[in-house]
């Protein structure tokens, strides 16, 4: 029993020796330049520092950590705008497409087809008709400004024709024309009451016959003498509207000259263009109409998911294909909160440890601050957006990582 206590006692006198001698050692190696000594912590020699990573040139530390996401530059989940059944799938899982393809189609889209090839004709008939006016017009001008020289001459006739109209002895003779048939009205109501008062002689009396036949007579002269003075009303009332027609027809092509000075008729472009606005609102609810039967890639990207087969009956607004670009890889932090966002700036360089690989670092480049907040796990926090720099690591979305600011 004894000389197991002794041999206990040599082992921590021993054990004491070895750590006393190296801290005396570092003891001597804290003194200052002038004899005092410093408190620093000791620590066993046999204990070796961890790693510190490497930081690039120009990129401090940094002081704040935050935990991240991986994410593809962009995604999007598609679905139908309208249910029905499934007419064709044009893609599969893998595939890259390009912004603008139609990805898969349900039935019902060949009637709107048909409006939309109709509606293009339309508005290529109207452009077509509206590129003839624009071509037409110095032709229409100038026909425009022959006209315009013919209404003048003829307005020149005409006012020389109604001069004769227009005079004192004309306006004479038709006063005294009409004199003349109504002065002859009283002959007709006298001969037409001798008529009356023969009436009750027997009808072979020559008296009876003679009186009837100057009442004829009497008739057909007034009935003469009136279109006598009508003839000459007309005539001159003709000439006149004619001087007027052809001031009218001046009037009218020196408006239509006027209209045409900067191009063609403004009557005629508002036409052409109801026309063509027609036509190409007629296109795009064609257009409409058949996207809400379309899936459409809204950008290049990859495949992802694919729930989808012809023939099947989908919901509206059902997702049912996932594509994303995963042409640049984005990791989006989930827990900066707002005193450590504020030291944080775009274009600021990080370093990204993933949970998957804790062995590799790799860098990157704060290239997005949203600024507005979100709640992750009850606290207030403000998502950073980071590009990575170029790597060989297998990394996938969804993949954690830790991002040192």
């Amino acid at each position: 029993m004894k000389k197991s206590l002794f041999v206990v006692l040599i082992s921590v006198l021993l054990l004491l020796a070895v750590v006393f001698v190296p801290v005396q050692e570092r003891q001597a190696e804290a003194q200052t330049e002038d004899g005092s000594s410093s408190s620093l912590v000791y620590v066993n020699q046999t204990t070796q520092s961890p790693a510190i990573p490497e930081v690039p040139v120009g990129m401090a530390a940094g002081n704040s950590v935050a935990e991240a996401k991986l994410w593809p530059k962009q995604d999007a989940s598609l679905g139908f705008s309208g249910g029905g059944i499934v007419a064709s799938v044009s893609v599969k899982e893998g595939d890259f497409v390009h912004k603008g393809d139609v990805l898969a189609e349900i039935k019902g889209s060949e009637n709107y087809r048909q409006q939309y090839a109709e509606a293009e004709l339309n508005l290529a008939a109207a452009k077509d008709e509206l590129k003839a006016l624009n071509d037409n017009y110095p032709i229409e001008q100038a026909e425009t400004l022959r006209k315009l020289v013919e209404a003048r001459k003829t307005l020149d006739e005409a006012n020389k024709d109604f001069a004769d109209y227009d005079t004192p002895s004309f306006r004479t003779r038709l006063d005294n024309a009409n004199k003349a048939y109504t002065d002859k009205w009283e002959d007709v109501k006298d001969a037409l009451d001798l008529v009356e008062k023969v009436s009750e002689l027997e009808t072979g009396s020559s008296r009876k016959r003679k009186v009837e036949d100057d009442y004829k007579k009497t008739q057909q002269d007034y009935e003469k003498l009136k279109r006598d003075y009508n003839l000459l009303l007309n005539n001159k009332d003709a000439a006149q509207a004619a001087v007027q027609a052809a001031e009218a027809e001046i009037a009218n092509l020196e408006r239509e000259l006027e209209e045409l000075a900067d191009g063609p008729k403004a009557s005629k472009l508002e036409v052409v263009n109801q026309k063509i606005a027609a036509a190409e609102a007629q296109k795009s609810a064609a257009e409409k109409n058949i996207e809400q039967l379309q899936i459409i890639a809204p950008f290049d990207g990859t495949i992802v998911s694919l729930d989808l087969t012809e023939g099947e009956l989908v919901p509206a607004g059902q997702p049912v294909i996932v594509i994303a670009d995963d042409s640049a890889q984005v990791l989006k932090t989930v827990d900066l909160s707002e005193t450590d966002i504020a030291g944080i700036r775009t274009d600021s360089r990080v370093r990204v440890v993933f949970d998957a690989y804790p062995n590799n670092e790799i860098y990157g480049t704060v290239t997005k601050i949203t600024n507005w907040s979100e709640k992750y796990l009850g606290d207030v926090v403000f998502p950073v957006e980071i590009t990575l720099d170029s790597n060989n690591l297998p990394l996938l979305w969804g993949m954690t990582a830790s991002v040192y600011f």
